[in-house]
This record gives C-alpha cells, structure tokens and sequence, in this order.
C-alpha cells in the first residue's frame, strides 16, 4: 500500500500522465475575489486511501498535498472539502507552508 502511494506521488511529481480514475477531480477549491469559477482539487486513489491534493498558482509546477484519509464510502465528505479549503487558504492566500 505505500510503496503504491509512493510511486503516485512520483509519477505526479514527475509530471507523468495520471489516468482519471487513479487521480480524478473531486471537489471545488475555495474561490479568490473576484474570480468567476472554482478551481478544482484532485484525489490521489488508492484503494481505500484517498489523498486530496490541488495545483499550485502561487508555486510554479507544484502540487500541495492537503491530507490523506481512510475513504470506504463513495461520496466525498464536506469535512475533507473544508480542510482541503483550510489548507489551500494557508498555502495559496496567507503563504504559510508549514
């Protein structure tokens, strides 16, 4: 299991491609002022760890990783939305990276 969530992160780190059912869009990010429409986070699947994570604007070619959970039920919990919200808003608004 975590040598498979290892690789995942590799291959994204690499800017392999990553298919959509291995690494599908999965919720709305907070929106900036002014901005018409959401940007996306993704999930990193893997069976049955799911890692939520989102393009970086602010840090050019990056991807931040907000939190990992253990995920047997399908639809995506408004608490993982919030904290990946939480932790976009520190990274990407306040530039707090730790």
């Amino acid at each position: 299991m975590e040598r498979g969530i290892v690789l995942q992160i590799q291959r994204l780190a690499n800017g392999e491609r990553m298919s959509k059912e291995n690494f599908p869009q999965e919720g709305d990010l907070p929106k900036r002022v002014g901005q018409q429409a959401a940007k996306k986070f993704n999930a990193l699947k893997r069976l049955p760890v799911r890692g939520y994570c989102w393009f970086s604007e602010m840090y050019p070619n990056t991807y931040f990783i907000s939190h990992y959970v253990y995920k047997n039920y399908a639809k995506l919990k408004s608490k993982d939305t919030a904290k990946v919200g939480d932790n976009w808003g520190r990274i990407e608004v306040d530039k707090d990276e730790h």
